[in-house]
C-alpha cells in the first residue's frame, strides 16, 4: 500500500517537472517568435504591428495562465500525497531529493522569467524608440507571486533622544513616621570669638575748604564703630539736613554760592551714642554792584554832593572813586565805609564824570556817573529831605516837566507841627493847586503830585498830570516816578482822610494817622509801577499797612 502510494507521488512529481519544462520551452519559443516578429515587421504599418503584437502578448498570457492552472492541479495532488506517512528510509531519501529538485526548478523558473523579461523589455524599447513609432501601454498584468523574504538589513544607527516627558502626577502623601525619642544632641563645636562693640568715631576731610562761586565743594566723612553707625550731614546755621553722596558719606555741593558759606557737621549715630566733627566752607565771590549811582545827578550850588555806590563780594571789595586824570577835590572829598562819595561845598569846577570801581582779588567792576553843577536850583525846604540834597535834586527833576525849572515851593501842611487830624490838612491845603505830598515811613520816602487842588468833598477827580514817586523803597530800586494810568481816579477828595492818590487806593493817609495803622498802599491800581518789583503793596512803605513818621504838603507859590 505504501509502495503504491509512493509510486503515485513519484509519478505526480515527474509530471509536474515535465509540465514546468514544457512551459519554459513554450515561453522561450514565444519570446523568440516575438523578437523575430518585431525585427521582420519593423517597417510595416504601425497600427497592424501594434495589433498583432498585442494579440501575441495576449496569447502568451493565455498560455501562461493555462500552464499556471495545470501546475496548480499538480501542486494540489502533491500536497495530498505529502500528507501520507512515510516510514521507509529509501522513500524518505527519494522525497528529499524530489524536494531539492523542486527548489532547483523554482530557481530555474525565476532565472528564466528574468531572462524573458529582459528580452521583451529590450525589444519593446528598441521598437518604441524607432522614428515614427508609437507604443500603446498594454493592460495591467495579474499580481505576481510574492518573492522570498529578503536578508535582514544591517542595524540602523541610534536615533536621537526624544523630548523629556511631562512630570507625572504627584503621589499621595505618605504616612507620618513615628515620633523619635527625645534625647539631647551632641555638643556643637566651639564658636569663633565675637566682634567687640564700640561707640561711633568720626573722621572728616578736609577740615576747611575755600573755593570760588559756581564750583563744587566736596567733604568726606568716615565713621567706624560696632554696630555700624548711620552718617548724616547738616548745616550748623539751621538749614537742616543736607544732601550727600550715599555710597561713601560724601557731602557734595554743586554750583556753590556765597550763601553756602558756613560750618557743616557730620554726625555718626548708633545705639551706643553719636560722634560728630565740623568742617568749614568759605565761598569767594568776585565784586558785583548792589547799588549804582544815577547816570546824571544835578548838585545845587555850594551844597553837599552825596553819591551812593555799593558793591558785594568776598573778600569784601574795596571801593575807589576817581575822576579820570583830574584829582578829586582836595580837603572837601570823603568816601564813606559804604562806598558813598561825599563832596562838600560843591562848586562849578567839581562838575564832571566820576568813576566808582569795586575790586577784590577775584576781579573788579566799575560804573560811571556825571555830577552837574546847578547854580539856581531852589530847595523845597522839606524837613524829610533835609540833609539829602540828592533826594531833593531828584524830586526837583520829577517835578520840572509840570512846574518848570525855578519853582517856588510854599509849605501848607506839616503833620508833626500842625497836627495829624485830617481836618487840619483840609483847612490849610484845600483850594491850593500844584501840590506835592512827601511821606516818610521809617527809612522809606515816597509821595505824590497833583495839579488840581484838594477839597473836603467831591470824591474821585480826574487829571492827566498827577504822578506817584519813590525816593527810597523797600526793594532797593533806584528812585522812580510812576505816571497816572487811570486818570478818573487821580485823587480822592474826602474830609475824613488826608491825601489819597488812586482808586483802591494806591496811597491813602487816614485821620490821625500817627496813632493807628489804617494808612496803606495798594500801588499799581491807578498808577503804573516800574518793572521788576516783587510786591506792589510793600515796595513804597516797607509794609502794606503803616504808621507814618511825617507827612508834608507843599504848593506852588
Amino acid at each position: 500500500m505504501d509502495i503504491n502510494a509512493q509510486k503515485t507521488k513519484i509519478s505526480s512529481s515527474q509530471k509536474l517537472g515535465d509540465c514546468l519544462q514544457k512551459a519554459s520551452s513554450l515561453l522561450s519559443v514565444a519570446a523568440i517568435l516575438m523578437t523575430v516578429s518585431l525585427f521582420v515587421r519593423s517597417e510595416t504599418n504601425t497600427k497592424m504591428l501594434d495589433s498583432k503584437f498585442t494579440l501575441k502578448i495576449q496569447g502568451m498570457g493565455d498560455a501562461l495562465e493555462s500552464m499556471r492552472a495545470a501546475c496548480q492541479v499538480l501542486r494540489e495532488d502533491r500536497d495530498i500525497s505529502n500528507g501520507w506517512k512515510q516510514d521507509v528510509k529509501i522513500v524518505h531519501r527519494s522525497l528529499t531529493t524530489n524536494r531539492n529538485d523542486s527548489v532547483n526548478q523554482a530557481e530555474a523558473d525565476t532565472g528564466f522569467r528574468k531572462y524573458v523579461t529582459s528580452i521583451v523589455t529590450e525589444s519593446i524599447g528598441t521598437y518604441c524608440l524607432s522614428p515614427g513609432k508609437f507604443c500603446v501601454a498594454g493592460p495591467r498584468g495579474p499580481r505576481g507571486i510574492p518573492g522570498n523574504r529578503g536578508k535582514r538589513g544591517p542595524r540602523g544607527s541610534k536615533g536621537k533622544t526624544g523630548e523629556k516627558g511631562k512630570p507625572g502626577l504627584k503621589g499621595d502623601v505618605g504616612n507620618r513616621g513615628m515620633k523619635g525619642e527625645k534625647v539631647p544632641g551632641h555638643p556643637g563645636p566651639k564658636g569663633e570669638p565675637g566682634q567687640s562693640i564700640s561707640a561711633p568715631n568720626v573722621y572728616v576731610y578736609p577740615a576747611s575748604h575755600t573755593i570760588t562761586e559756581n564750583q563744587t565743594a566736596t567733604f568726606s566723612c568716615s565713621a567706624d564703630g560696632n554696630p555700624k553707625p548711620r552718617v548724616t550731614w547738616s548745616k550748623m546755621s539751621g538749614a537742616g539736613q543736607v544732601n550727600m553722596n550715599g555710597h561713601d558719606n560724601t557731602l557734595q555741593i554743586k554750583n556753590v554760592a556765597h550763601n553756602d558759606s558756613g560750618s557743616y557737621v557730620c554726625v555718626a549715630t548708633s545705639i551706643l551714642g553719636k560722634a560728630q566733627k565740623t568742617v568749614k566752607l568759605t565761598v569767594e565771590a568776585p565784586p558785583r554792584f548792589i547799588h549804582t549811582p544815577e547816570r546824571l545827578t544835578k548838585v545845587p550850588a555850594n551844597s553837599v554832593a552825596s553819591v551812593r555806590c555799593r558793591a558785594f563780594g568776598f573778600p569784601p571789595p574795596t571801593i575807589v572813586w576817581s575822576r579820570g586824570f583830574v584829582p578829586l577835590p582836595q580837603g572837601r572829598t570823603t568816601i564813606a565805609k559804604n562806598g558813598t562819595l561825599i563832596i562838600v561845598n560843591f562848586g562849578p569846577l567839581d562838575s564832571g564824570t566820576y568813576q566808582c570801581k569795586a575790586s577784590n582779588r577775584l576781579g573788579s567792576v566799575s560804573v560811571l556817573t556825571t555830577l552837574d553843577y546847578d547854580e539856581q536850583a531852589p530847595q523845597i525846604g522839606s524837613t524829610i529831605l533835609a540833609g539829602n540834597l540828592v533826594y531833593e535834586s531828584i524830586l526837583q527833576q520829577f517835578l520840572k516837566p509840570d512846574v518848570g525849572s525855578h519853582p517856588r515851593w510854599v509849605l501848607c501842611y506839616r503833620a508833626s507841627y500842625h497836627g495829624w487830624a485830617a481836618s487840619i490838612f483840609h483847612r490849610r491845603c484845600d483850594g491850593k493847586r500844584n501840590t506835592v505830598s512827601i511821606i516818610k515811613v521809617g527809612q522809606y520816602v515816597f509821595g505824590g503830585y497833583t495839579d488840581i487842588s484838594w477839597e473836603s468833598s467831591g470824591g474821585y477827580t480826574s487829571t492827566s498830570k498827577a504822578f506817584i514817586f519813590s525816593l527810597r523803597n523797600n526793594e532797593g530800586l533806584a528812585p522812580f516816578k510812576s505816571l497816572i494810568t487811570r486818570q478818573i481816579y487821580a485823587i480822592y477828595r474826602s474830609s475824613s482822610n488826608g491825601p489819597i492818590f488812586g482808586g483802591g487806593f494806591d496811597i491813602v493817609i487816614r485821620d490821625n494817622a500817627n496813632s493807628n495803622t489804617d494808612s496803606y498802599t495798594k500801588f499799581g491800581h491807578s498808577y503804573s509801577p516800574p518793572s521788576g518789583i516783587k510786591d506792589r503793596k510793600t515796595i513804597l512803605a516797607g509794609t502794606y499797612k503803616f504808621t507814618p513818621d511825617e507827612v508834608e504838603v507843599f504848593y506852588l507859590g
